[in-house]
């Protein structure tokens, strides 16, 4: 007998078949944790997918995420405690020498007088000399005093030997001229030599010195002393007259 299908036959096993696939589809079942990155197709997961505010800075790469605008400056900070003093710095270098000092017009304790002044001058070419320079604010008479201080020794055995010093300016002889004597073999420390002379200068820088020559005996051997120069200028006058300490 030959069968042939029919309507509802077809639709029984079309029922069969839906019925069948549903209970396979229910037996099929996806793991908890059992998808990952290499289940996951490329551009799979888009913005609508992630759930707002869930991602972290780490989530992202370096540079991916723009950085904020900068904050305002903070408070000063307390002042830190005072550091250790430093090492002492190295010496400078000396300074350039300074203009040479003015000499007052007048010394409030001379006054001159009517004296006239006859000097003898000193050598005209002294061996030692021991000086300096100073400037006058204005011409005329001026009343140099100086002093200064010279050791000497007169070799043993034999005769004394004579010396003379005294006042020069401007390299030239000025005031008397002093004489001393240094005994054989007998060394003199630091003595004491002076001059003094009213001469017309002009306005300007001078020099002023005490030079010492020896005049007699055999050579002897002169020094000055460091430091013992000492001087003083007054004036200025009208004529060449000494001036005398006021009481």
């Amino acid at each position: 007998m030959r069968k042939h299908l029919n309507p509802s036959l077809v639709v029984s096993f079309m029922a069969l078949f839906v019925a069948l696939s549903g209970a396979s589809y229910a037996a099929i079942q996806i793991p908890k944790n059992s998808v990952g990155t290499a289940q996951l197709k490329a551009n799979s997961v888009v913005g609508s997918k992630v759930k707002a505010g869930s991602l972290m800075a780490s989530d992202f790469k370096a540079g991916q995420i723009p950085a904020g605008a900068a904050g305002t400056t903070g408070a000063t900070g307390a002042q830190g405690a005072l550091g250790a003093q430093g090492a002492l710095g190295a010496t400078g270098a000396q300074g350039a020498t300074g203009a040479t000092g003015q000499v007052p017009v007048s010394d409030p304790g001379y006054e001159f007088s009517s004296l006239e002044v006859a000097v003898t001058p000193p050598p005209a070419d002294p061996t030692v000399v021991l000086g300096r320079s100073f400037n006058l604010p204005a011409a005329g008479y001026w009343y140099i005093s100086m002093g200064a201080r010279f050791s000497g020794a007169c070799p043993a055995g034999g005769e004394s030997c004579s010396v003379a010093w005294g006042l020069y300016v401007d390299g030239e002889p000025a005031g008397s001229v002093a004489l001393n004597t240094y005994r054989a073999g007998e060394p003199v420390t630091c003595y004491p030599a002076s001059g003094s002379a009213v001469l017309d200068l002009a306005a300007g820088s001078h020099t002023v010195s005490v030079g010492v020559k020896q005049t007699s005996g055999p050579t002897a051997t002169i020094t000055a002393c460091a430091d013992s120069l000492t001087y003083s200028v007054t004036g200025p006058s009208s004529a060449p007259v000494l001036p005398i300490r006021l009481p």
